[in-house]
Formats: C-alpha cells, structure tokens, sequence
C-alpha cells in the first residue's frame, strides 16, 4: 500500500493500517525489496514531487514555483496494488496521479482518495462518490468511468468523516477540554494559541507567513 501526506489524513490512514497488521517501510526498501507480509510506505512532498531542473524540493520554492515541479509518484505506484491519497493539495500544484501514470501500473487495484480534488491531483477522481454507493471503477485504457469493482477501484468519498462521527466528535472535543481550553487560562504554556493563530492585526503571523505567496493563486 502506498500512502502520500502525513498530515492529520495521512496520519488516519497510518493509524488504520497498523491497526490493520500492516508494517511500514521506508520508501526506498518499498522499491527495492519483495516482502511476504502487508507492508505499506508514506511518500511526503518532497518525495513524490520532484525539480524539473533537478534541483532541490523544498517548500518555499515550491510554494512560489509550484509549476517549476512535477510527480515523481510513477516508481512508487508500480510496485502497489492500493493508493492511499491523504496529501494536501491546492489548485496551481501540479498533478500527482496522471492517467499515463495509471496506463502504466498494472498491479494498481485500488484508490483510496481520501483528499478527493475532483479534476484535481488524481485522474482516477472523475467524481466524488457517496457514502450510500462508495466507490466506482476507472479504465486506465480509456480514462473512462466502469461500474463498482471492474478496472481500478476508486474511493471517492468527499464527507467520508461523517461515517464516523462519534469517533470524530470525541477526539474533536478531548482535544478541545485537554489541551485547548487551558490554554486560555494557563498563558498559553506550551504555545498552543500562539501556533495555532494565523493573523494577528490584519498581518499573517510569522509561522503562516508563506501563506502571502498563495495571493497570486486566488
């Protein structure tokens, strides 16, 4: 299985996985070797995009040139019978799942879009799907739309949170009486507040600062 992002999406799906008796790997043993157990690895940004210069993927220069990048996913994704997509994405980064990308993994089963950008990073994401009929199937010849389990199998689930909604609820409100709420009354001792403000005065805080770079794209 091959996941992208390690945010709290990516994290979910980790979490589901080892729950689940699969083991992670490092990207590279991903590639290189054959296991005999379900294995998954998590590919972040700077992995699964590349320079087309060659040179260094970092976020400020991706942010500011995100067009200047494009998907190293391709390796990864031949070697995987699932895909997990749990990155962020924003309209103007390029694409990381692309239908030359699908012609060309014929061991790809299963995509799992979690982060669901109709007409987005993912070709495979023709739509979004419903929680009553939650996945539909993809033609990596064609590009075209097959029923439920012919081709690759896509989730598309756009509100899939709502499937668990006391799970979500509780660890929603845990976090808000553990460690929110007494930040308002403790000084913000561990700089909850602090991190967690985006503006302050009309001007972006320092820790959001690259976010101005995104005026260009709205």
């Amino acid at each position: 299985v091959l996941l992208t992002g390690r945010g709290r999406v990516g994290h979910g799906a980790i979490e589901t996985l080892l729950n689940a008796g699969y083991t992670e790997v490092d990207n590279t043993a991903y590639l290189l070797q054959t296991f005999d157990r379900p294995v998954f690895t998590v590919l972040e940004y700077n992995t699964y995009y590349k320079a087309i210069d060659g040179g260094e993927v970092n976020l400020d220069r991706f942010i500011k040139v995100a067009d200047k990048f494009t998907s190293n996913l391709l390796p990864w994704l031949q070697k995987s019978d699932m895909y997990i997509a749990g990155h962020f994405w924003t309209s103007g980064s390029p694409a990381i799942v692309t239908a030359e990308f699908l012609s060309n993994s014929p061991t790809l089963q299963v995509i799992a879009d979690i982060s669901c950008d109709i007409a987005g990073p993912i070709a495979s994401t023709l739509r979004a799907s419903t929680i009553e009929e939650p996945i539909y199937g993809y033609d990596p010849t064609t590009h075209k739309e097959l029923a439920p389990f012919e081709g690759i199998t896509v989730m598309a689930v756009d509100n899939l949170p709502c499937e668990l909604p006391r799970d979500a609820s509780e660890d929603f409100g845990n976090n808000l009486l553990v460690k929110i709420i007494p930040a308002f009354f403790d000084g913000d001792r561990d700089g909850i507040l602090e991190r967690a403000t985006i503006a302050r005065d009309g001007l972006l805080t320092e820790g959001y600062a690259y976010l101005g770079d995104y005026e260009s794209w709205i």
